[in-house]
């Protein structure tokens, strides 16, 4: 698929530190799936002035704010489980305000305050609900969003979901028309204000793992946005999700 679709991600930069330091964040992950899939990308973003240079080239660098410090992850891997501890955080509050197809709206720690937005809207929790404080493992709170008929998707690893304190039902009932759940190499399903859903199991599981749930959401919202039925973006996004985790991912700083 070759998209002319424009679609804006709002959400921070972020350093990920697991034995060695990568730049990360949804910006990256979800704007890599986008420039591969043929559609036009904005940010709304920031990072600091010293880790400005790390940027691949196929991201815009309108739309970034400098900022005193990268939002900075370390993850650890603990009895087989991922842990995640804040070691700074960016001090930018994000607001997009730009004319494009769609919003992907994918904070990484409650950078993101203004939702109401008059463009389809996809949408991923997990900045919605951590608990961020410098320092400290990264926790969870109840997700709080507003009803907005402008929300198209949702998505949230199972994890994520849990601690949301929400469910599908009440997610159709805030105005989302599709919910998208991960369940890591058990794949995901799509859940669908009509009371169906749609499951994807992969057959090719690969070993990069970070950023694959906001490749997921991306992909997905493209075909989506670009009138895609609900199963055949289904397929195709999970078929993407498992060519990035297997191969994929070599391309991201490789791009000219």
């Amino acid at each position: 698929m070759k998209s002319s679709k424009r679609i804006a991600i709002v959400g921070n930069f972020t350093l990920d530190l697991n034995g060695t330091e990568k730049i990360g964040g949804p910006p990256l992950y979800s704007g890599f799936a986008i420039y591969m899939l043929g559609g036009e990308i904005e940010l709304s973003s920031s990072i600091s002035k010293k880790d400005f240079g790390k940027i691949p080239n196929f991201l815009p660098k309108k739309g970034i704010k400098i900022t005193e410090k990268t939002t900075t992850f370390k993850i650890e891997n603990v009895n087989g489980k991922r842990k995640l501890i804040l070691k700074a955080k960016s001090d930018k509050k994000l607001i997009y305000e730009g004319n494009s197809d769609g919003i992907i709206l994918n904070p990484v720690c409650g950078e993101i305050e203004y939702v109401s937005y008059k463009k389809p809207i996809a949408l991923d929790v997990q900045g919605f609900i951590r608990k961020c404080n410098e320092g400290e493992e990264v926790s969870y709170k109840p997700l709080y969003l507003v009803k907005n008929t402008n929300y198209l998707i949702l998505h949230a690893n199972y994890e994520e979901y849990i601690n949301s304190n929400v469910t599908v039902e009440n997610l159709i009932e805030l105005g989302f028309k599709e919910v998208i759940i991960s369940y890591d190499e058990d794949g995901f399903e799509v859940y669908t204000s009509s009371g169906n859903s749609v499951k994807y199991k992969p057959s090719n599981i690969g070993e990069y793992k970070i950023g694959t749930g906001d490749v997921l959401l991306a992909s997905y919202f493209i075909y989506r946005l670009n009138a895609y039925p609900i199963r055949e973006s289904t397929i195709l996004a999970g078929k993407f999700v498992e060519w990035f985790s297997t191969e994929g991912y070599r391309l991201l700083f490789d791009i000219n």
